[in-house]
């Protein structure tokens, strides 16, 4: 196995807020849960200049939709 050197590694990539929303805007117009695929979210963000693949588009957006409802619940708590 062949050692590489830590330049060669690919930078994760970290979403910002602006990117998190040009990301969610995508997944409304692209609808990969409903016919749609995430290659075609991935393929559009990359048009925007976020080079993200299919599987990092789909777990980015898991992810915020959980904070979203965890969030939202806890609020809706607070108010009953």
């Amino acid at each position: 196995m062949e050692k590489r050197e830590p330049s060669q590694f690919k930078k994760p990539l970290r979403f910002s807020a602006a990117m998190d929303i040009k990301l969610l805007n995508e997944v409304l117009n692209e609808r990969p849960h409903g016919g749609g695929t995430w290659e075609n979210v991935a393929a559009a963000l990359q048009l925007l200049g976020i080079n993200a693949n299919a599987r990092r588009c789909r777990e980015r957006t898991a992810t915020i939709i959980d904070h979203f409802r965890k969030e939202d619940r806890e609020n809706l708590r607070k108010y009953v």
